[in-house]
Protein backbone atom coordinates (compact mmCIF):
# COMPACT_ATOMS: atom_id res chain seq x y z
CA UNK A 1 0.00 0.00 0.00
CA UNK A 2 1.16 2.98 -1.08
CA UNK A 3 0.61 6.33 1.70
CA UNK A 4 -0.21 9.56 0.86
CA UNK A 5 2.74 11.85 0.28
CA UNK A 6 3.84 14.00 3.73
CA UNK A 7 3.89 17.19 4.73
CA UNK A 8 7.05 19.19 4.25
CA UNK A 9 7.00 19.46 8.28
CA UNK A 10 6.14 15.77 8.78
CA UNK A 11 9.09 14.62 6.73
CA UNK A 12 11.40 16.76 8.23
CA UNK A 13 11.00 15.27 11.30
CA UNK A 14 11.28 11.40 10.06
CA UNK A 15 14.36 12.57 8.96
CA UNK A 16 15.32 14.34 11.89
CA UNK A 17 13.67 11.16 13.88
CA UNK A 18 16.42 8.92 11.73
CA UNK A 19 19.49 10.98 11.33
CA UNK A 20 19.92 11.79 14.87
CA UNK A 21 20.20 8.12 16.36
CA UNK A 22 22.15 7.67 13.21
CA UNK A 23 24.99 9.96 13.90
CA UNK A 24 24.63 10.08 17.85
CA UNK A 25 25.12 6.24 17.69
CA UNK A 26 26.74 5.38 14.23
CA UNK A 27 23.83 3.26 13.50
CA UNK A 28 23.74 2.09 9.92
CA UNK A 29 20.05 1.25 8.53
CA UNK A 30 18.44 0.40 5.74
CA UNK A 31 15.78 2.63 4.34
CA UNK A 32 13.01 1.77 1.74
CA UNK A 33 11.31 4.57 0.11
CA UNK A 34 9.89 6.23 -3.43
CA UNK A 35 10.61 9.54 -2.35
CA UNK A 36 14.64 10.22 -4.02
CA UNK A 37 14.56 13.55 -1.92
CA UNK A 38 14.26 12.10 1.10
CA UNK A 39 16.11 9.24 0.70
CA UNK A 40 18.98 11.38 -0.29
CA UNK A 41 18.48 13.31 3.22
CA UNK A 42 19.25 10.04 5.21
CA UNK A 43 21.45 8.08 3.42
CA UNK A 44 25.24 8.15 2.97
CA UNK A 45 24.90 5.22 0.01
CA UNK A 46 22.00 4.81 -1.92
CA UNK A 47 21.20 1.39 -4.37
CA UNK A 48 18.09 1.93 -6.95
CA UNK A 49 16.53 -0.72 -8.15
CA UNK A 50 14.59 -1.13 -10.99
CA UNK A 51 12.25 -4.78 -11.11
CA UNK A 52 13.72 -6.01 -8.13
CA UNK A 53 17.03 -5.72 -9.12
CA UNK A 54 19.94 -3.40 -8.33
CA UNK A 55 20.72 -1.11 -11.38
CA UNK A 56 22.85 1.47 -9.43
CA UNK A 57 24.64 2.03 -6.37
CA UNK A 58 27.12 4.79 -4.69
CA UNK A 59 26.96 7.68 -2.96
CA UNK A 60 23.48 9.39 -2.47
CA UNK A 61 25.39 12.34 -4.13
CA UNK A 62 26.57 10.12 -7.04
CA UNK A 63 23.29 8.28 -7.45
CA UNK A 64 21.29 11.50 -7.48
CA UNK A 65 23.33 13.77 -9.08
CA UNK A 66 24.73 11.73 -11.79
CA UNK A 67 22.29 8.32 -12.12
CA UNK A 68 23.89 5.84 -13.65
CA UNK A 69 20.50 3.87 -14.94
CA UNK A 70 17.80 5.24 -17.11
CA UNK A 71 15.14 4.22 -15.07
CA UNK A 72 16.51 6.31 -12.27
CA UNK A 73 16.49 10.03 -14.25
CA UNK A 74 12.53 9.90 -14.32
CA UNK A 75 12.33 9.03 -11.11
CA UNK A 76 14.66 11.96 -9.87
CA UNK A 77 12.88 14.03 -12.78
CA UNK A 78 9.10 13.35 -11.15
CA UNK A 79 10.26 15.11 -7.49
CA UNK A 80 8.48 18.03 -7.51
CA UNK A 81 10.62 21.24 -6.83
CA UNK A 82 11.04 22.30 -3.43
CA UNK A 83 10.79 18.66 -2.13
CA UNK A 84 14.44 18.42 -0.46
CA UNK A 85 13.96 18.02 3.17
CA UNK A 86 15.49 20.55 5.39
CA UNK A 87 16.91 18.96 8.59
Amino acid sequence: MNAPPASPASQALVVNLLTDPQERLGLAMVFIAHGLAVVRQVSHRIAAMHRGRIVGTGPAADVCDRPAHACTRPVLAAAPAGTAVAS
